[in-house]
């Protein structure tokens, strides 16, 4: 399923100094970057779904 998502929409290089990819609509980034005070925030945002669905 990742693999045929990857090929429709197509994949981009992460990381801290990677630009914020620009929302078509607006044309800004679709995000603020990341810096060492969000990624603790962040990483419990994308922890919870993972912990919610276990307990499904």
């Amino acid at each position: 399923m990742l693999d045929q998502m990857a090929g429709e929409m197509g994949t981009e290089v992460g990381g801290m100094d990677t630009p914020i990819t620009l929302d078509p609509d607006t044309g800004l980034p679709w995000r603020e970057r990341f810096d060492t005070d969000s990624l603790p925030h962040e990483e419990q945002m994308l922890q919870r779904p993972a912990t919610s669905s276990a307990r499904i």
